[in-house]
Protein backbone atom coordinates (compact mmCIF):
# COMPACT_ATOMS: atom_id res chain seq x y z
CA UNK A 1 0.00 0.00 0.00
CA UNK A 2 2.87 2.34 1.04
CA UNK A 3 4.01 2.18 -3.27
CA UNK A 4 0.64 2.74 -4.42
CA UNK A 5 0.44 5.95 -2.12
CA UNK A 6 3.96 7.16 -3.32
CA UNK A 7 2.91 5.97 -6.99
CA UNK A 8 0.09 8.73 -6.77
CA UNK A 9 -2.65 6.02 -5.97
CA UNK A 10 -5.74 8.32 -4.01
CA UNK A 11 -8.05 5.36 -4.00
CA UNK A 12 -7.49 2.49 -1.52
CA UNK A 13 -9.13 -0.15 -0.53
CA UNK A 14 -9.88 -1.89 2.82
CA UNK A 15 -12.12 -3.57 5.35
CA UNK A 16 -12.74 -2.54 9.10
CA UNK A 17 -10.76 -5.25 11.23
CA UNK A 18 -9.66 -6.73 7.63
CA UNK A 19 -12.99 -9.07 7.10
CA UNK A 20 -13.98 -10.18 4.02
CA UNK A 21 -12.07 -11.70 1.28
CA UNK A 22 -12.51 -13.82 -1.46
CA UNK A 23 -14.51 -17.43 -0.93
CA UNK A 24 -13.29 -18.68 -4.87
CA UNK A 25 -9.60 -17.67 -3.59
CA UNK A 26 -8.28 -20.84 -1.60
CA UNK A 27 -5.50 -19.45 0.89
CA UNK A 28 -6.31 -15.38 0.38
CA UNK A 29 -5.40 -13.45 3.36
CA UNK A 30 -8.37 -11.18 2.68
CA UNK A 31 -8.83 -7.54 3.08
CA UNK A 32 -6.29 -4.88 3.88
CA UNK A 33 -7.21 -3.64 7.46
CA UNK A 34 -8.99 -0.09 6.95
CA UNK A 35 -8.00 1.24 10.68
CA UNK A 36 -4.02 0.35 9.47
CA UNK A 37 -4.25 1.73 6.06
CA UNK A 38 -5.56 4.98 7.38
CA UNK A 39 -3.07 5.11 10.15
CA UNK A 40 -0.26 4.31 7.34
CA UNK A 41 -1.64 7.17 5.38
CA UNK A 42 -1.84 9.92 7.94
CA UNK A 43 1.80 9.13 9.07
CA UNK A 44 2.84 9.73 5.60
CA UNK A 45 1.53 12.84 5.85
CA UNK A 46 -1.30 12.13 3.48
CA UNK A 47 -4.35 13.13 5.26
CA UNK A 48 -7.82 11.31 5.30
CA UNK A 49 -9.89 13.43 7.61
CA UNK A 50 -10.56 10.18 9.57
CA UNK A 51 -9.84 10.04 13.28
CA UNK A 52 -7.99 6.85 13.69
CA UNK A 53 -8.80 6.85 17.19
CA UNK A 54 -12.54 6.84 16.66
CA UNK A 55 -12.15 4.32 13.90
CA UNK A 56 -10.59 1.92 15.86
CA UNK A 57 -13.52 2.20 18.62
CA UNK A 58 -15.88 1.30 16.00
CA UNK A 59 -13.97 -2.24 16.15
CA UNK A 60 -16.71 -2.96 19.61
CA UNK A 61 -19.80 -3.22 16.80
CA UNK A 62 -17.88 -5.72 15.16
CA UNK A 63 -16.89 -7.69 18.35
CA UNK A 64 -20.53 -7.82 19.42
CA UNK A 65 -22.40 -8.29 16.66
CA UNK A 66 -20.03 -10.63 15.00
CA UNK A 67 -18.13 -12.51 17.24
CA UNK A 68 -17.08 -15.28 15.61
CA UNK A 69 -14.88 -13.52 13.45
CA UNK A 70 -11.35 -13.07 14.17
CA UNK A 71 -10.64 -9.24 13.57
CA UNK A 72 -7.05 -8.35 12.43
CA UNK A 73 -4.94 -4.95 12.57
CA UNK A 74 -1.78 -3.69 14.05
CA UNK A 75 -2.90 -0.62 15.18
CA UNK A 76 -5.98 -2.07 17.41
CA UNK A 77 -3.43 -4.62 18.54
CA UNK A 78 -0.77 -2.04 19.72
CA UNK A 79 -2.61 0.72 20.45
CA UNK A 80 -1.58 4.50 18.48
CA UNK A 81 1.70 5.80 19.15
CA UNK A 82 2.13 8.37 22.09
CA UNK A 83 -1.01 6.73 23.33
CA UNK A 84 -0.85 5.35 27.26
CA UNK A 85 -3.72 2.76 26.82
CA UNK A 86 -4.42 0.26 24.08
CA UNK A 87 -6.86 0.67 21.59
CA UNK A 88 -8.03 -3.15 22.01
CA UNK A 89 -7.63 -6.33 23.66
CA UNK A 90 -5.05 -8.79 21.82
CA UNK A 91 -7.90 -11.03 22.30
CA UNK A 92 -9.50 -10.00 19.60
Amino acid sequence: MQSAIFENARILDGSLGGLGGCPFAPGATGNVVFEDLVFLCESKGFATGIDVEKLVGVRAILRDEMPGETLYGGVARAGLPGKSIRVATAAE
